[in-house]
């Protein structure tokens, strides 16, 4: 352990149990990759790899005093020093202006011997709700129906509806996170949407609430255009305890709708660096001494890439690169560079060489009908950024497919244990 990480301030389990059930709002933040997310987390833990970190915070965390508590499992960000992945994600946060940030005391191994709870795979605040709903015979929502309809089920779960006001009082207020979401399809989205929304489908949202509400106990509020859809997935987030709300603004909400695309995202300032062209590229490439880093995902890699790439995630640039030979000069791609612009000046420092991004990503370089490689390579034979869940692949043996099942139902005996969920029942 490095002696920053013992500067930094903790935060208990028993704390995080005591907020979640006052209803308080609680950021818990599993920095690894999704793979390893997967095989164990709290319940209300959210997946924000130190890969992403500077690129989804801004939205998923939106308010710079939220509580955000910290943990990676023991894993390290550089083997050589020893420095965890905690140590480098309270560094970046602090830098972008969190003020309230802290380790999970004694890492995911302190929140299970203080009686935590831990939850495999992913979606777990939607599996879990619906197993409890399941057991508990929990009647079906309206999956089709009228707007009056879906208004009144959203009312009998807890969800409410409110108007332009309200909301616009709500995002003055400095004490609570607020969350838009758009529910309807991106094509419409991108034919109209109200300024700061972020479009997210009803289903998807409810399904993975904390990909985008990364707080627990935050406003959640929805629109839509024909009044069934925002009521129907405010109600899904009400029955899982999430403060969730309509915008309905008397009835025609569509009247808001006075931006056109695809909306904005907030992310971390990109430190200057120095970018390339695709044609720069190829040429140092046929000149030797030049490697190439890929933070793409792992299925896009094993699709293509640029000949000679090495893949690997952000968080595991030290050791990864202390395995290559030393280079003249290094260049870093992903599919559109977008996460790349934040990776040039890391992997400067950790190799000493001159560092530049490529421009337009790979996705440009493919574009201009440039070399490429497929299928595998020694870089994919652990890829940790992508959850593989065993029984859904064509092979699974019956006894796979008995484990899941297993699985589903100790759900509910956790949710037994576990006293911080919630759930509200009809």
């Amino acid at each position: 352990m490095s002696d920053s990480l013992n500067s930094i301030p903790l935060r208990h389990t028993a704390e995080l149990t005591q907020a979640l059930r006052n209803g308080q709002e609680v950021a818990i933040v599993d920095l690894r990759e999704e793979a390893d997310f997967g095989t164990g987390h709290p319940l209300f833990a959210t997946n924000l790899p130190l890969s992403k970190l500077e690129i989804e915070v801004l939205d998923r965390i939106p308010r710079r005093s939220t509580a955000i508590t910290l943990y990676d499992n023991g894993q390290r960000y550089n083997p050589r020093t020893g420095m965890r992945l905690a140590e480098v994600a309270y560094q970046r946060l602090k830098a972008v202006g969190y003020v309230d940030v802290a380790l999970l005391a004694g890492d995911l191994a302190g929140w299970k011997e203080a009686g935590g709870e831990v939850f495999t795979d992913l979606n777990s605040q939607s599996k879990a709700f619906a197993a409890w709903a399941e057991y508990h015979h929990q009647p079906s929502a309206p999956q089709e129906s009228a707007p009056e309809i879906a208004r009144e089920w959203a009312a009998r779960t807890g969800a409410q509806q409110i108007d332009l006001a309200q909301f616009i009082q709500w995002q003055a207020d400095g004490q609570r996170t607020l969350y838009l979401f758009d529910v309807r399809s991106p094509e419409e989205f991108q034919a109209g949407h109200l300024p700061g929304a972020r479009n997210v489908p009803g289903d998807r949202l409810t399904q993975s609430i904390d990909q985008f509400a990364s707080v627990r106990g935050a406003r959640v509020v929805l629109i839509d255009n024909d009044g069934v859809r925002a009521n129907l997935a405010a109600s899904r987030l009400a029955q899982l305890n999430w403060d969730a709300f309509v915008l309905a603004d008397g009835g025609k909400p569509e009247a808001l709708f006075t931006e056109s695309g695809n909306g904005t995202v907030t992310s971390a300032p990109v430190p200057a660096i120095e970018s390339i062209d695709g044609q720069q590229l190829q040429q140092w490439l046929e000149e030797g001494e030049t490697g190439i880093v890929d933070l793409t995902l792992s299925a896009n890699f094993r699709n293509r890439r640029i000949p000679g790439a090495v893949f690997t995630a952000r968080s595991q640039l030290p050791q990864t690169l202390s395995q290559r030979p030393a280079y003249k000069r290094w260049v870093v791609t992903c599919g559109s560079g977008f996460l790349a612009r934040y990776a040039v000046t890391e992997v400067a420092e950790l190799t000493g060489s001159p560092t530049y991004l490529l421009h337009g990503g790979t996705l440009k370089w493919i574009d201009e009908q440039r070399p490429l490689e497929h299928g595998d390579s020694p870089y994919l034979q652990n890829p940790r950024d992508k959850y593989l869940r065993q029984h859904e692949q064509d092979d699974a043996s019956p006894e796979v497919i008995q484990a899941y099942q297993d699985w589903e139902k100790g759900l509910v005996a956790q949710l037994e244990r576990d006293d911080t969920h919630g759930f509200r029942l009809i």
